[in-house]
């Protein structure tokens, strides 16, 4: 059991994905309902994709810190695969080269 009520924030992560939500209702039942998605009370979704379901768990700040560390990575990473390394200059190309460790010898 979760003990969410509404309007707390949840992380909501499944295979692919990680999001932070709110709890938008819960049920006399007990189900949880966040962001469209329907969960049961311990926190498994219900119904939905049964090789990549949905998990919730209540929103601490650790895993708020975590998730947005990961975002960061993940946005400079993906701005760093459009980036054309070929033009770049040789100063940036020597700092790469330590900053990564590459050991490349000139």
């Amino acid at each position: 059991m979760l003990n969410l009520k509404v309007g707390d924030k949840v992380l909501m992560r499944n295979t692919w994905r990680t999001e932070i939500e709110v709890v938008d209702k819960i049920t006399p039942t007990g189900l949880i309902k966040v962001g469209g998605y329907t969960f049961r009370p311990d926190g498994r979704e219900r119904g939905g994709d049964s090789y990549h379901p949905w998990h919730i768990e209540p929103l601490t700040t650790e895993l708020e810190v975590e998730f947005y560390k990961k975002r960061f990575i993940s946005k400079v990473a993906n701005r760093a695969s459009d980036y054309d390394f070929r033009n770049m200059s040789y100063d940036i190309a020597k700092a790469l080269n330590e900053l990564l460790g590459l050991q490349i010898k000139e």
